[in-house]
């Protein structure tokens, strides 16, 4: 495992290139200031995604994908959902496009066009003509940067991922002027999808929390961490308690040698995509990708000796943030 911070690794696909079956992936949440009152923060997510196979017209809210080893090419689409405090308007992009991938930037050739540029200060992403982020780093804290890490589990098998846990924006959604926070991913993969839950939380104060747990590879990938605004907590032994079928809500408890940790996600909406392949025009692959829009109100860090409270969602307040449950697999 290689880790180091990265400004420069956005857009290159040479040291990552897109090899036959092989997954590249931009991924913003942006997370909308709200009043105090709100229990159902506004949010918005788009990806880019590209693979080398041809890719067919997205359908509803699936988009297929039929293996063509021969064909090497950056064909892909370009996704996006905004909920507008109220209401869940699914697929507000979703076009099956080519990803035009240059230095400082990336674009779909879509009906609606989207970008992303970045430079080493600043990032801009645009959906179409009413949505707009201007984003930047919340400090120059090295929490607050991007990471990059690397994985190689043989030769040809591995995955790399970029993250930046907090930013902050500025920008629109049509003439209305708006702020708040962000969480940028960019991974690349060359092995199988394997399912998955995950989430992103943001605090007021400049805390934030994300978890991981792969459903079907028993103590791999397994981690909570959670930067109270101070210093980072980590927790590697996980159990999630995956609450109801529509509308899920996750019971996630994780401790280490010190501290135990607790909480609930409490959902208020949702999303979902489905990403279809076809392996040797035989076998129908699947991975349904499920986001639950969710907060959190009841975190409880304590010490495993004393039971004493460290930390709780009294001190540091609600988190808003987003969690992706997965199922099926990809090749």
């Amino acid at each position: 495992m290689i880790t180091e911070n990265s400004n420069n690794k956005i857009f290159d696909v040479k040291s990552d290139p897109i090899g036959s079956g092989k997954w590249l992936w931009w991924f913003w949440l942006f997370i909308i200031d709200s009043p105090k009152t709100s229990i159902t923060p506004r949010q918005v997510v788009i990806a880019w995604t590209a693979k080398n196979v041809v890719c067919a017209e997205p359908k509803n809210n699936e988009i297929f994908f039929t293996s063509n080893k021969e064909d090497k090419n950056t064909d892909g689409a370009v996704v996006a959902w905004y909920f507008d405090g109220n209401k869940m308007h699914h697929n507000i992009v979703m076009e099956k496009c080519k990803i035009e991938i240059l230095p400082e930037k990336i674009s779909s050739l879509s009906k609606t066009p989207t970008s992303f540029y970045a430079d080493n200060s600043s990032h801009k992403i645009r959906i179409g003509k009413d949505f707009i982020f201007n984003v930047k780093p919340k400090s120059k804290n090295t929490v607050f940067t991007k990471h990059y890490e690397l994985r190689k589990y043989t030769k040809n098998i591995g995955f790399s991922e970029m993250r930046d846990n907090m930013m902050e924006f500025s920008g629109e959604i049509g003439k209305e002027s708006i702020t708040g926070t962000a969480y940028f991913q960019r991974v690349f993969a060359d092995a199988p999808l394997v399912p998955w839950s995950w989430g992103i939380f943001h605090f007021k104060n400049g805390a934030f929390l994300s978890f991981l747990k792969r459903h079907v590879i028993k103590d791999f990938g397994h981690d909570i961490s959670f930067f109270d605004g101070k210093k980072f907590h980590n927790f590697h032994d996980v159990k999630i308690i995956n609450n109801g079928k529509s509308l899920r809500s996750f019971s996630i408890k994780g401790k280490n040698d010190k501290e135990e940790i607790s909480f609930t996600t409490v959902p208020y909406a949702s999303s979902r995509w489905t990403f279809k392949e076809k392996i040797a025009h035989i076998l129908n692959e699947k991975l349904e990708y499920n986001e639950y829009l969710s907060t959190i109100n009841d975190l409880v860090i304590v010490n495993s000796d004393t039971g004493k409270v460290i930390t709780s969602s009294r001190d540091i307040g609600r988190a808003t943030g987003n969690v992706e449950y997965t199922t099926g697999i990809l090749f």
